[in-house]
């Protein structure tokens, strides 16, 4: 498993996943909806948004990638390091970065990354 798909694994139980030097995805609470036009009710959910400033590693998903590839902690952190540095390349050359039932980052024309 890469460890694009971690992260929807993380906000299922978290509420912010941090990318070290990348970014943070935040789970923000969205209570259950009506909508009386076409009488549906939508249940409780997360809603997804992404910050660029935090990007300070707080460990979780390091532990998270260290736990299920049962390896060393540093070499965890070397491996996230790393797919951090190629998500800044990508996003660096206009490419989308796609994380499984999440969303996808890119940069925008001014260079400011996006989240959809």
């Amino acid at each position: 498993m890469q460890i694009n798909d971690f992260i929807y694994d993380l906000l299922l139980e978290h509420n912010c996943v941090i990318i070290p030097k990348v970014g943070a995805f935040v789970a923000n609470y969205q209570s259950a909806q009506i909508n009386n036009l076409n009488h549906k009710i939508y249940p409780p959910s997360k809603k997804i948004t992404f910050n660029k400033s935090l990007n300070q590693n707080d460990g979780l998903l390091i532990d998270y990638v260290a736990t299920k590839n049962t390896i060393k902690y540093e070499e965890a952190e070397q491996n996230v390091l790393r797919w951090a540095k190629n998500i800044n390349e990508l996003l660096a050359q206009q490419e989308l970065v796609d994380f499984p039932k999440v969303g996808r980052l890119f940069n925008d024309s001014l260079g400011k990354t996006r989240f959809e």
